[in-house]
């Protein structure tokens, strides 16, 4: 039985150094975008006859679109710390492979933050109340 060592771990491909670069960054801005807009829009009413289009509908949105950010950025992190692991040997042909894959690191793990931080707000206060 052989071992694989460091030389025989082939670089990573640059589609996979983006993804584990991007991913998770996009997954963020996407549930903050949309989660903004639909909280605030799942808030707005019919002046007219005093009611709200669906605000106890708005928390369970923004739930739904920071659960799905939340996976995403997930594999974004399990892309980047693999991509970490392949470029971890030393090897100078590869310094911008590991560079990329530190980077795509450290960043899905800030971003991940940012998306739990996200979901905390509906879990304790009414998306109507908080945008108001």
């Amino acid at each position: 039985m052989s071992h694989a060592t460091a030389a025989d771990i082939a670089t990573p491909s640059k589609a996979r150094l983006w993804i584990g670069v991007g991913l998770a960054p996009a997954a963020w801005s996407v549930a903050e975008v949309v989660g903004y807009i639909g909280a605030g829009r799942g808030c707005w009413g019919n002046w007219a006859d005093g009611r709200t289009v669906g605000p106890s509908n708005s928390n369970t949105w923004v739930l739904v679109i920071g659960g799905v950010a939340l996976l995403t950025a997930a594999i974004g992190l399990a892309v980047a710390v693999g991509n970490y692991r392949r470029t971890s040997s030393g090897r100078s042909d590869e310094a911008r492979a590991h560079f990329m894959a530190t980077v795509g690191t450290a960043g899905s793990v800030l971003f991940l933050s940012g998306i739990v931080l996200f979901l905390l707000p509906p879990l304790f206060l009414h998306a109507c109340v908080a945008t108001r």
